[in-house]
Order: C-alpha cells, then structure tokens, then sequence
C-alpha cells in the first residue's frame, strides 16, 4: 500500500467550498482520498460511528464534492492519497477551492 500525504498552507482565509479531484481510469476503487484541514477530516465526511478512516474511492471520473469548512490563512491543508493497488501507481489531482470569508449561500 502506497500512501502519499502532501502538506499545503492555506493562501488567504475564507471558506473551503469544495474540492475538485480527478481519479483516471484503472484506480477501479483502489486509491482512496481524503482531505484534512488542521486535524478535521474535511472529506470524506465522517460516518457517524464509523472508527475507519475511510476515503474517497472512483474510477474514471471527475468530481466536485461541497465543503463548508472556515479557514484561515497559513492553517495546514492535508491531502492524504492512499494507493491500495499493489500492481499499479495512479495520479490523482485534488484542488482545494477557498472562497469570500462569508458564505452567503449557493
């Protein structure tokens, strides 16, 4: 199992809106993706009694998923990239998309 867990600093402060991430063809639900801002687990949501820690896992697709987190500028962002394939290295992309410090609805 292959895990890579980049550390990013927030650039302004704001809201999380969401993250973008695209998972290419052949990761067939193997590589799994979560997104931490400080020690919160930002995706996946947490599963009410659920002690796992359980990702993100597609195939062939791009997808946005909602966040509402507030964040300020220089707090750690953690992406935690886990590759259950031990046949194959895949590349998923994630971006973060921080927006006005008010949310003022969609």
């Amino acid at each position: 199992m292959q895990s890579r867990n980049p550390i990013r600093y927030a650039p302004d402060s704001g809201i999380i809106n969401s993250a973008i991430i695209h998972f290419p063809a052949g990761c067939d639900q193997l590589v799994e993706v979560l997104v931490y801002h400080k020690t919160v687990k930002v995706l996946h949501t947490p599963v009410a009694g659920q002690r796992a820690q359980v990702g993100i896992a597609l195939d062939d697709t791009t997808q946005s998923f909602d966040s509402r987190e507030e964040i300020r500028k220089d707090d750690p962002l953690q992406i935690l990239v886990i590759n259950h394939d031990n046949t194959y290295e895949h590349t998923v992309s994630v971006v973060i998309l921080i927006g006005p410090e008010t949310y003022a609805g969609p």
